[in-house]
C-alpha cells in the first residue's frame, strides 16, 4: 500500500472492512494507521488481509487538476453536483468491502476482498498467502470472504446467503448442493490396500530399527526448507540471501553454513531396540476354515487385493451351489465383479458366500471401492404372507416334512409363509432378531427351500393375522433381509520370516507368501500385545455388545474385566460389523482355563439364550526366533507378601549374628524396622530389585540380590560399629584424650530410648 493511499483513507477518517479469521477483529480502522509501507507487511493483525488490484489516486492538489483538465465531457456528466455532499465510504467503500463490484467501476478505489484481483501489481505470492489458504480451507465465513470460497450458500458477489436472495436462485443453489453431495468424490484409501513395501522387506535398505532424520538439505540456493519455521520467511522469488535464517531449534544460522551445501550436520540418528514382548507376532485366523487361497497366477497379476464377504449363496434348481462345481463358483465371481465393476476375471471366489478382488495398483482398489458404495448393496424382493394364502396354496404336492410341520401347528392359518430370502441365510440370526417380536425356536422354523421358509407363531388365527398385516416392527424387519450388504476388508500377501542380515546378522528380513491375509484374520498389533493370550469369535450377531461377551468369560479371570479394552469386533472398510471379534486375557493361564472349558463344550459358547452360538478358536502366535518371551506374572497371597516384607531378611543373616547384635543391644524388632522402611521407601531395594528378568534395570543381578546384599552389609556394618557398656570398643574410646576418664552415661540414655520406643511399638501392634 503506498504513501498516499494511506494518507488518502487517513484523511477522510473511513473504516475498512477486512476479513479476519477471528472474530476479535471484525474491522480496522485506517484513521489511526502509519503512514508507511509495514501496514501489509508488519503493522496489520497475521489474520488479516488485504488484496489491491489496481490503484492510481494521487495525494497531491498537482495531480488532481491534472485529471480534472483530461478528464472528458461524458465523465463531468456523470459526476455528482458539486453541491450534493456524498459520504465517500458508504457509495464506494463500504459495497467494495462487501464484494459488489459494478462494472462500470472508474473510482479508483481498490477492490477488496471475495476473489483474487488478477492485476499486475498483486503478486503470485505476497505475505500471509500460506495462513490465508489455510484460513480458506477450513471453510470459515470469514475465510470465504477472503479467498472467495465461503460457504456454499453464499453468493459473493452479493454479499448475501441464498435465503435472503429468495426465489429462483434460491432452488438453483439448492440443487448445485445436492449435485455436489450426490457426486463427492470418494476418499482415497490407497494406503489401506497398499502391499508391504520393499524397505519392510529388506532391512538392509532401511533398517526397521535405525531411523535417521536429516532436519535441513541445501537446494543450491542457500536455503534449508525443513529447517525453517512454519512461518515460511522465505517466499518465492526471495532466496534468502542477506536475511537472517532459523534452523530447527529456533538458532540463527550462520551465512557460510547457509553456503555449506553438505546437509551432515543438519542430522538427527535414533535407534529403537524393542523388548522381546514386542516382536510377539499373531498367526492370521483364517475364516471360514474352508476359505481357499487364490493361486500363484492370481496374486502375480495383480498387485493389490480385496476380500469380499455376505455375498449371496447361488440357488441352482431350489439347492444351494457347491463350490466344487465351476458355474457355480463363476456366479459368485459375477456377483462381486459387477459390484466392483472388475471383470470377472479379476475375482476369485474363496467360497460361495466370499471372494478376492484384484486390482492393479491401490490407487486402482481404493478407486473401485468408492465407486462401488451404490452397487455393493444388493436387493432382495423378500415377500411374506400367511401359509393359507400362498400362492399354489390348493397344492397338495408337498414333502413330508413340509406336511409334518404344518400339521405340529394349532392352524395352518398360523403360520407365514416368507420366500424370495438370500441364499444361504442363518437361521439363527433370523430368530435372534424376532426375540422382541414374537417367541420362537429353532423348532419353529422350516425351510421348504433354500430362498422360502415357514415361521409358526403359536398364536391365536386373529393374532396372527393382525400380526402380518399391522406389525410395522416385523415389515421393518423383512426390508433388513431384503438388502445385502456386501463387507469389503483389505487383503495383502502375508509376511514371514526370511533370514537374519547384517553384518552380525542382527537384522531380520522378511519375504511375502502365496496367501492372502484380510485385515481381520489378525487382530490389531496393539491389541494383541497388550494382551497375554488372544481368542477367536465367530458368528456373532450384529446386535451383540461388548459387555454382554465380556459377562461370559468373566468367571475365567480373576480380577474384572476392562470391558471397552479387552475386546476388538472386526469391522468391514464401512464400519459394518462382519460377525467376527477377538477377545484378550491378561493372564495365559486365564485363556488356558476358558479354551479348555469351551474345547469340551465343542468349540462354542452360548452369548445369551437366543442368540446364535458363537464359535470359539485361539489365536496361535508365531514362533519367537530370537529372545525370549517374559510369561505371565506369578501370584502371591497375603500371607507371603507381608512374609517378604516383614521376615524375608532373616533368610539372607546368619541366626548367631542376630542373636550376637540382641547380646549389644540391638533388637531383633529394630533390625525387622530398619528392613521394611528401606524396602518401602527406597525402590533400589524394593520393586526395582523385585522385578522379573527383562524389565529389571540390573539384568546381571536375580531378582532379590540387592536386598539381600544389602541386608548383609548393614549386619557386618552393625557388628563392626557395635559397643556396650562393659566393652565400649576402640570407637567409642578414641573419642576421649587419652587417659581421661570414659563418659558411659550414653549407654543408659540409649537403653531408655530403647525401651520407651519398644513400648510405643507394642502400643501400635
Amino acid at each position: 500500500m503506498s504513501q498516499s493511499l494511506s494518507s488518502f483513507l487517513r484523511r477522510r477518517s473511513v473504516s475498512l472492512l477486512c476479513s479476519s479469521t477471528t472474530p476479535s477483529l471484525p474491522r480496522c480502522s485506517l484513521s489511526s494507521l502509519p503512514s508507511s509501507t509495514s501496514f501489509i507487511k508488519g503493522s496489520v493483525h497475521p489474520a488479516v488481509f488485504i488484496s489491491v488490484k489496481h490503484f492510481t489516486t494521487d495525494d497531491s492538489d498537482s495531480n488532481k487538476n491534472s485529471d480534472n483538465k483530461g478528464e472528458s465531457k461524458k465523465a463531468k456528466d456523470r459526476r455528482p453536483p458539486k453541491d450534493k455532499k456524498e459520504n465517500f465510504a458508504k457509495k464506494y467503500l463500504d459495497p467494495a468491502s462487501r464484494g459488489e463490484l459494478k462494472k462500470h467501476h472508474g473510482t479508483g478505489i481498490p477492490k477488496l476482498a471475495v476473489r483474487k484481483p488478477k492485476g499486475h501489481l498483486v503478486k503470485d505470492d505476497f505475505p500471509g498467502k500460506e495462513m490465508m489458504e489455510h484460513a480458506a480451507g477450513e471453510g470459515g465465513a470469514n475465510a470465504g470472504a477472503v479467498t472467495g470460497a465461503g460457504d456454499l450458500d453464499r453468493d459473493p458477489r452479493s454479499g448475501k446467503n441464498e435465503d435472503q436472495q429468495g426465489g429462483k436462485s434460491t432452488q438453483k443453489q439448492k440443487q448445485k448442493n445436492a449435485h455436489r453431495k450426490k457426486y463427492k468424490r470418494p476418499e482415497d484409501l490407497s494406503h489401506l490396500f497398499q502391499g508391504p513395501k520393499p524397505e519392510d522387506l529388506d532391512p538392509l535398505q532401511t533398517p526397521p530399527s535405525q531411523k535417521v532424520t536429516f532436519l535441513g538439505t541445501n537446494d543450491g540456493k542457500g536455503s534449508y526448507p525443513r529447517l525453517l519455521f512454519q512461518q515460511n520467511r522465505n517466499i518465492k522469488g526471495d532466496r534468502g540471501r542477506g536475511k537472517t535464517q532459523y534452523d530447527f531449534f529456533g538458532d540463527e544460522i550462520p551465512e557460510e553454513e547457509l553456503n555449506d551445501p553438505w546437509p551432515s550436520s543438519y542430522m538427527a540418528y535414533s535407534y529403537i531396540n524393542p523388548h522381546d514382548e514386542s516382536k510377539r507376532v499373531a498367526k492370521p485366523t483364517y475364516f471360514p476354515k474352508n476359505r481357499k487361497h487364490p493361486p500363484m497366477e492370481f496374486l502375480e497379476t495383480y498387485k493389490a487385493f480385496a476380500y469380499v464377504t455376505d455375498v449371496p449363496h447361488p440357488v441352482f434348481e431350489d439347492e444351494l451351489g457347491q463350490y466344487e462345481n465351476p458355474m457355480h463358483r463363476h456366479e459368485v465371481n459375477e456377483t462381486v465383479a459387477n459390484a466392483f465393476g472388475v471383470p470377472v476375471g479379476n475375482v476369485f471366489a474363496s467360497t460361495m458366500t466370499s471372494a478376492f478382488v484384484g486390482f492393479e495398483d491401490a490407487k486402482a482398489a481404493s478407486d473401485a471401492y468408492g465407486n462401488s458404495s451404490s452397487k455393493r448393496i444388493i436387493e432382495h424382493n423378500v415377500e411374506y404372507c400367511l401359509y393359507s394364502e400362498r400362492e399354489g396354496a390348493t397344492d397338495t404336492t408337498t414333502s413330508e416334512e413340509e406336511q409334518k410341520f404344518v400339521s405340529s401347528a394349532s392352524s395352518p392359518e398360523c403360520i407365514i409363509q416368507i420366500s424370495n430370502l438370500p441364499g444361504g441365510m442363518k437361521i439363527h440370526h433370523f430368530i435372534y432378531s424376532l426375540q422382541k417380536l414374537i417367541k420362537v425356536s429353532v423348532e419353529d422354523v422350516h425351510f421348504t427351500s433354500p430362498t422360502t421358509l415357514l415361521l409358526k407363531t403359536n398364536q391365536s388365527v386373529k393374532e396372527t393375522k393382525d400380526f402380518v398385516e399391522h406389525n410395522t416392527a416385523f415389515e421393518n424387519i423383512i426390508k433388513t433381509l431384503s438388502r445385502q450388504i456386501l463387507r469389503v476388508q483389505a487383503a495383502k500377501l502375508a509376511v514371514v520370516h526370511d533370514k537374519f542380515v547384517g553384518p552380525a546378522h542382527q537384522f531380520e528380513a522378511k519375504k511375502t507368501t502365496n496367501k492372502l491375509v484380510a485385515d481381520g484374520d489378525i487382530p490389531s498389533s496393539n491389541f494383541y500385545l497388550s494382551h497375554g493370550q488372544v481368542l477367536h469369535l465367530s458368528n456373532l450377531h450384529p446386535s451383540i455388545t461388548k459387555k454382554e461377551i465380556s459377562d461370559i468369560f468373566q468367571p475365567y479371570c480373576i480380577l474384572p474385566r476392562d470391558v471397552e479394552g479387552s475386546i476388538e469386533f472386526v469391522k468391514s472398510l464401512d464400519g459394518y460389523p462382519t460377525g467376527r471379534a477377538y477377545i484378550g486375557f491378561d493372564r495365559l493361564s486365564e485363556a488356558e482355563k476358558a479354551w479348555k472349558t469351551i474345547f469340551a463344550d465343542g468349540q462354542k459358547v452360548k452369548i445369551n439364550e437366543h442368540a446364535p452360538v458363537v464359535r470359539v478358536r485361539p489365536v496361535k502366535e508365531r514362533r519367537m526366533l530370537r529372545g525370549k518371551k517374559l510369561g505371565e506374572r506369578t501370584e502371591r497371597t497375603q500371607e507371603e507378601l507381608l512374609y517378604s516384607l516383614q521376615s524375608l531378611w532373616e533368610e539372607h543373616v546368619d541366626p548367631k549374628d542376630i542373636e550376637y547384635l540382641e547380646s549389644v543391644g540391638v533388637a531383633r524388632s529394630v533390625l525387622e524396622d530398619a528392613f521394611m522402611t528401606t524396602r518401602y521407601n527406597n525402590p533400589t531395594f524394593g520393586v526395582e530389585d523385585l522385578a522379573r528378568v527383562g524389565e529389571r534395570m540390573h539384568d546381571d543381578k536375580v531378582p532379590g540380590q540387592a536386598f539381600e546384599e544389602f541386608v548383609q552389609l548393614y549386619v557386618e556394618t552393625l557388628k563392626d560399629i557395635s559397643t556396650t557398656k562393659e566393652n565400649p570398643g576402640r570407637m567409642f574410646e578414641g573419642l576421649f584424650f587419652p587417659g581421661e576418664e570414659l563418659d558411659l552415661t550414653i549407654f543408659d540414655e540409649e537403653e531408655e530410648r530403647l525401651s520407651k520406643i519398644e513400648e510405643e511399638r507394642k502400643k501400635v501392634i
